[in-house]
């Protein structure tokens, strides 16, 4: 069957429409005014299909979110003003409405290339828990770092609570982190020799989480309803906007090994694998160079190393890499005029779904401006102090 590409596009739902009707306290002369509703929900969404079993493509873009409608009635320079139902304003209904297209909530996503690398290396059979060369070569030049931070007078104390940051992030934690994994060196060798008992009888589909992004986001000083909600009132009666966003990134692939191992070998190889011990490879070489952690923050150089590693040969198909990003976001009302009604911190929830086939994922290293964690940040901060 051909394949088919189709869009859709469609509203949800609505808010308003409203009314505001007005008239002299003697009650002559009325007027009125009608406000068209607004798109409070809405949805986009773009596929192709083709033959069964086949990934494809899909975007999904959703908003679901109430009504912020003011109600209320007030007097001013002889005239009664009794308005309901208005509904806010078209540019902040705009933005909770499709967050993701503004930068006060929006965060870019990693490329599908950079997922298909970090999943390819994720899946590899020859990915170590703990990558014992290089582990060992790293140990080795701890006990300096540790002694020349203990050695800083008064003067360089601010370069040595920096240094002494990456030593805990680049030296003590991971050093933890390996003597923990040891501990469960059994269960790592056990899971790794299951994995490939079921990658040696033809290809088997895999479906993994790769990692979580989560910020917050701002935006204040909006007008929230036309001039007759708030007398007039702009520069006070204003409405500020939150958000909450998550990321979640996962990835399936059909994978086998090329090569059969024959059972009695596959513990000597699960053995190797979780330890590394597969010879010399470029993604270890490459751990090894003075700041090549500080370049993958910015470049997927690393995850490309990682996903060819080689040793125990393999082959893949399909591979599809997702992601999801969940938006909440609401309404504030900092200096709200005590006669309007409408209903307290109203709140909308967006979805935006991502689904892409990555034939190949060997390709030159990408760089970018990554979204850090508080981790990541410390840090930069820490690399700042030393002028690096």
């Amino acid at each position: 069957m051909a394949r088919v590409n189709r869009v859709r596009e469609r509203n949800l739902s609505f808010a308003g429409p409203g009314v505001n009707n007005w008239h002299r306290t003697n009650g002559s002369s009325p007027g009125g005014e009608t406000y068209p509703p607004k798109v409070v929900g809405y949805e986009y969404c773009a596929d192709s299909h083709g033959t069964p079993f086949t990934d494809s493509q899909f975007d999904l873009y959703r908003t679901r979110g109430a009504a912020m409608n003011a109600s209320g009635t007030y007097t001013s320079g002889g005239w009664v003003y009794n308005f309901s139902g208005v509904p806010m304003n078209e540019t902040p209904q705009f933005i909770v409405r499709k967050p993701w297209a503004h930068t006060y909530f929006s965060r870019p996503p990693l490329s599908d290339n950079i997922l298909g690398q970090m999943a390819l290396a994720n899946a590899n059979p020859n990915t170590p828990d703990i990558d014992l060369p290089v582990s060992i070569a790293e140990l080795r030049e701890l006990p300096s770092l540790v002694r020349d931070v203990g050695r800083s007078n008064l003067a360089h104390l601010p370069k040595a609570f920096a240094k002494a940051n990456l030593i805990s992030l680049f030296g003590i934690v991971p050093v933890l982190q390996d003597i923990v994994t040891l501990a469960a060196f059994t269960d790592k060798v056990a899971e790794r020799e299951k994995y490939l008992r079921s990658l040696n009888h033809g290809f088997k589909r895999i479906k993994r989480r790769l990692t979580r992004e989560d910020w917050t986001g701002q935006t204040n000083g909006w007008t929230p309803w036309p001039q007759w909600v708030d007398q007039g009132l702009t520069t006070t009666n204003k409405v500020n906007l939150l958000g909450t966003m998550t990321r979640s990134y996962w990835y399936t692939v059909r994978l086998k090994l090329s090569a059969t191992i024959a059972e009695k070998d596959l513990r000597s190889s699960a053995v190797r694998s979780v330890l590394g011990l597969d010879g010399i490879h470029a993604k270890q070489a490459w751990e090894l160079l003075p700041w090549s952690w500080l370049i993958d923050y910015f470049s997927s150089v690393g995850s490309t190393l990682a996903a060819f590693r080689q040793g125990i040969p393999f082959n893949y198909e399909g591979l599809c890499v997702m992601h999801e990003t969940k938006y909440a976001t609401k309404a504030v009302f900092p200096n709200k005029a005590g006669y309007i009604s409408c209903p307290t911190s109203p709140s909308w929830l967006s979805v935006v779904k991502h689904r892409h086939p990555v034939p190949i994922v060997w390709a030159l290293p990408e760089y970018r401006i990554p979204y850090l964690s508080e981790n990541q940040w410390s840090i930069l901060a820490s690399l700042a102090v030393l002028r690096l």
